[in-house]
């Protein structure tokens, strides 16, 4: 038997691009970026959660907008692959509009309409709604992370020069003294 070596020759040529991470540890600004996109992940999930809804709701509201005009002006043999008239085929058409394959859609849908309006508006309200809302939503938590990181930087850059100025003891008695502030309990009386 005659083994082919290209398979292998790809496979370690593959696991190459995992080289990035082996120089992150050298890099500390490379490691720093991520670890906070590794933080960020447990937000990703939420906002999947959301893109999975909108897709669903899209695609419900699809059948029902136009389930019937293609069923009454494509045949069995002229249907488009992507069409509405069922969930899955409307979710997966969803999911095209979202990754910018519209325009084809679009057009199948205006003739099926007969050039009616309401395509359009529902194409581009899915446009808006999936697109640029998800898109600012990802944006928007990963800034985010990124400005919890710089200030938790900022606020370990000014401890470290405060605690370089201050002597040993000060800073024992500074530690015994937070200890102290955090037990007790302030009591407050009404009156």
């Amino acid at each position: 038997a005659v083994v082919s070596t290209q398979s292998g020759h790809y496979g370690r040529g593959s696991l190459r691009v995992l080289r990035v991470f082996r120089l992150a540890k050298s890099w500390s600004t490379m490691k720093a970026l991520i670890d906070i996109i590794a933080e960020s992940i447990s937000g990703l999930v939420y906002l999947s959660i959301i893109l999975g809804v909108v897709i669903y709701t899209l695609s419900v509201i699809g059948m029902n907008l136009f389930q019937n005009e293609y069923s009454e002006y494509y045949n069995s043999e002229t249907m488009p692959r992507w069409n509405y008239q069922d969930f899955y085929h409307s979710f997966i058409l969803l999911f095209r509009i979202l990754c910018g394959e519209w325009i084809e859609l679009l057009y199948e849908t205006l003739n099926a309409t007969n050039g009616d309006q309401w395509p359009v508006i529902f194409y581009l309200g899915a446009l808006v709604l999936g697109n640029f809302l998800v898109l600012n939503l990802f944006l928007a938590l990963l800034l985010n992370a990124f400005g919890e990181e710089s200030i938790k930087e900022k606020s370990g850059a000014a401890a470290e020069a405060n605690d370089g100025n201050v002597s040993l003891t000060q800073k024992i008695k500074n530690k015994i003294f937070n200890i102290r502030k955090k037990k007790k309990v302030p009591t407050a009386t009404l009156r």
